[in-house]
């Protein structure tokens, strides 16, 4: 009998549409950004619909392009006191952009979100009502009510991007699933959920449907990947992981990937969503109640901290993220590359 040596595919399996490649990310992103502000539109993009004034929806994304970017700018030398709410209104002008040039929608004027305040900041939350916002959602097919409310501590435990320092913070709001895979050359793919709940045979397929049809369990936390549809190359995998889980947005060699644990009654946004909805609710409480921020401005503060980590990772990634949706729609529409 013939014994073989069980080789690892080595890589992360990222797909390179998500990737930002730059020495200088932050500014590479928003230089992509920019490119919308221009006559590149006229130039490289065509409507999907039918009888629809394009010329007008192209002005439209240019000038709210061009704002988002302005916006950016009135926030980068901001304290927490106040760069919350020109972020927020760089987010807002961003998504109207490619509510325009993507799905072709006219957002409403108004936000879709309402602020209501809570016992504290994080208990405060985003309420959705008719909007820019639910018009995005209503094109990402998020089905949604004006009843819904999104709290602050929930939005920021749903950014994969912050998951390891809110993890440290507060694990109760905490909805990542991060992901181990190891898959062998011409073998088994298995995914390790690390630091899951010890719950995790009764409750694995509940709370990540995505893998529940494809995976059996074989002991705590560890996967077994039992679709019979997935080639064994690396490029199968790394389809297969795009379409089950959440990549990492930045350039990595390690193969970690990462859910959204569902929980009954919490409705499930998009990734960029929960950077929105938590800008959101900051913006409205430099706006309305900035005393709720006096605490977390302190030297001291660890929410403090918190927050400012959330401003870099938002400005960062929202941008890329918006970018990714775009991209994907185009290549849905046309198929063409994306970035």
């Amino acid at each position: 009998m013939n014994d073989y040596i069980s080789l690892s595919h080595i890589g992360s399996f990222q797909n390179e549409r998500t990737l930002i490649y730059s020495e200088d990310p932050l500014n590479e992103v928003w230089s992509h950004i920019a490119r919308f502000g221009t006559s590149f539109l006229e130039k490289r993009l065509k409507p999907y619909k039918k009888d629809i004034p394009w010329n007008e929806y192209l002005k439209y994304a240019q000038v709210r392009t061009r704002q988002a970017l302005e916006f950016r700018h009135a926030a980068r030398d901001a304290s927490l006191l106040t760069a919350p709410l020109p972020l927020y209104y760089s987010f807002l002008n961003l998504t109207r952009a490619f509510l325009a040039l993507g799905p072709e929608v006219m957002p409403k004027t108004g936000h879709g979100l309402k602020f209501v305040i809570g016992d504290d900041l994080l208990s405060s939350h985003a309420q959705l009502c008719s909007g820019t916002f639910t018009d995005y959602l209503d094109t990402q097919n998020v089905a949604w009510n004006e009843r819904t409310q999104i709290s602050l501590s929930d939005a920021l435990g749903n950014i994969v991007e912050l998951a390891y320092d809110y993890r440290l913070f507060d694990k109760t709001h905490l909805h990542i699933q991060t992901i181990s895979v190891r898959a062998i050359m011409d073998g088994p793919v298995r995914l390790q959920l690390l630091n899951y709940p010890d719950d995790f045979a009764t409750t694995w397929k509940a709370g990540l449907p995505e893998l529940a049809d494809v995976c059996v369990a074989e002991g705590q936390g560890l996967l077994l990947v039992t679709d019979e549809n997935l080639g064994k190359s690396y490029d199968a995998i790394a389809e297969f992981l795009d379409k089950r889980l959440l990549p990492g947005l930045a350039l990595q060699n390690h193969a970690t990937w990462y859910a959204l644990r569902r929980k009954d009654g919490v409705i499930r946004l998009t990734r960029a969503a929960y950077y929105y909805v938590a800008m959101f609710v900051l913006g409205s409480a430099v706006r309305y109640e900035p005393e709720l921020l006096l605490s977390a401005s302190a030297a001291d503060s660890e929410i403090g901290w918190l927050l400012q980590r959330f401003l870099r990772l938002a400005e960062r990634y929202f941008p890329q993220l918006k970018l990714m949706e775009h991209y994907r729609s185009q290549i849905y529409f046309s198929g063409s590359s994306g970035m």
